[in-house]
């Protein structure tokens, strides 16, 4: 079970590693293919966008395909698009390969989480999904060091071939391994629901993440109002559609709703929080790239401990209880950031930001662990990628808002403009404690079973 659900995993890794592997490359390539920065930025966000856009049709596709065969399609296009990526002749074809791969990315990541809620008995699914919070911070971190390493030695264009042999390693253990699961029936795809939300969640994200960046303010106000009406215009569909892209009415159930809610306002923290910590050790301390990068290793640490920690926790015992004590220990571990000083001591530090990445990763994984648990099997499909679209709307709304506060701090010092920073980020970890208690209980004022099953449907 453990063997079947890491192989599952092998997507994810593949997908954030490649995330941040190009960082390293641009400089390389974009002299090699006489590209400017603007044009070089966009293999960044257009792979990150595109990624945001593979998750909705995972759901549709995993249904008419079946989730294993998917993921091994996926992992397959992801190759071919990574070995394009690799022998582009100019930036336009490389922009295009990139968007290509990743949106077939973001079908990886939903897809296996339905393979594991599929195959993994529920008794152990919070240990299991736990280890896929790991994967999604380290893999980031380990493509910036793998990227610059593979440029160095090898050039940009073997960093894009470094992804092919992973992807035959996954192929050839998922082929072999992994259970050929049901397809679930062969439903039509709604194309007018489809061009709605890959129009509309694009559209919502770049508007979002554009917000703290110089430019016309009517162009990001018009591109930020044009994709939630796309949205809204796909929910209104969705919910009267016999077959929809997306079965939002599982966000009916007053639990699942929590659950999203609770991944929207994690995504927010822990995001936010990864685009400001950085700042801190920069430039309020004036430690370099490197010496900040190794700054920061407390606070993943805390998270590759608190996630398999959460996990067990959830598996155990009410999953409610896991994310009220990892939402208040992320609340009190941000708010000495707003108070911290530039002269420090190193050790206490490190020793918050271990702590509050221990505490975020409780205040977190228990929402996507009941999520996947509360709902039937049948609806796994459909219950992973809004999930995750939920987590990927917060991060960008929560990393737009800390860009947003941190670069109109004016004639403020680095320091203050910090504080407040992390002020914004203290109240929505507290609110993650509130919407456990709150909105997650059920109708008799508690839960009847144990582990992540104590989010029940309120059907």
């Amino acid at each position: 079970m453990w063997f079947r659900a890491g192989i599952a995993m092998l997507g994810a890794f593949t997908t954030m590693l490649a995330s941040t592997m190009t960082n390293a490359a641009l400089p390389a390539l974009s002299l090699d293919l006489h590209a400017s920065e603007a044009a070089s930025a966009w293999l960044v966000s257009g792979y990150l966008l595109a990624l945001a856009t593979g998750v909705p049709m995972s759901a549709w596709a995993s249904r008419r395909v079946g989730p294993t065969r998917l993921w091994l399609i996926g992992l397959t296009l992801f190759a071919v698009s990574s070995a394009t990526c690799a022998v582009a002749p100019n930036m336009a074809a490389l922009i295009g390969a990139r968007m290509v791969q990743g949106l077939v990315g973001g079908l990886l990541v939903p897809v296996g989480q339905t393979i594991i809620g599929l195959v993994v008995n529920r008794q152990r699914l919070g240990r299991i999904i736990s280890m896929i919070g790991i994967v999604i911070v380290v893999a980031p971190l380990l493509g910036t060091s793998l990227g610059a390493l593979i440029v160095d030695h090898g050039g940009w264009r073997a960093m894009f071939w470094a992804s092919v042999p992973l992807c035959v390693v996954a192929l050839g253990l998922g082929l072999r391994f992994l259970p050929k699961l049901e397809t679930g029936g062969s439903p039509s795809l709604d194309w007018i629901g489809a061009l709605l939300i890959l129009a509309g969640l694009p559209l919502t994200l770049l508007g979002v993440t554009s917000g703290a960046l110089p430019g016309a303010l009517s162009w990001r106000v018009g591109t930020l109002v044009a994709g939630v009406l796309l949205i809204v215009g796909f929910s209104i569909r969705t919910l009267r559609a016999d077959a929809p892209l997306l079965n939002l009415n599982l966000l009916a159930d007053r639990s699942f709703a929590a659950c999203a809610a609770i991944m929207a306002i994690g995504g927010a923290v822990s995001f936010g929080g990864q685009f400001l910590l950085p700042l801190y050790f920069m430039e309020v301390r004036g430690e370099t790239l490197q010496a900040t990068a190794v700054s920061l290793i407390p606070q993943i640490l805390g998270s590759m401990v608190g996630f398999p920690f959460a996990g067990w926790l959830t598996d155990r015992y009410d999953a409610r209880l896991v994310l009220v004590s990892g939402g208040i220990l992320a609340a009190l571990s941000t708010i000495p950031l707003a108070i911290i000083g530039a002269q420090a001591g190193n050790v206490s530090v490190e020793l918050l930001i271990a702590v509050r990445g221990f505490g975020v990763a409780l205040a977190t994984t228990p929402a996507m662990i009941a999520g996947l648990a509360i709902v039937e099997r049948r609806h796994f499909s459909h219950a992973a990628p809004i999930l995750n679209i939920f987590q990927r709307l917060g991060a960008a709304f929560g990393t737009a808002l800390i860009a947003s506060v941190y670069g109109r701090g004016g004639s403020m010092s680095a320091l203050t403009r910090f504080h407040h920073s992390s002020l914004c980020l203290a109240a929505p970890a507290a609110l993650i404690a509130v919407a456990a208690i709150v909105i997650t209980r059920s109708p008799a004022g508690h839960s009847s079973a144990r582990g992540a099953a104590a989010l029940k449907r309120n059907a």
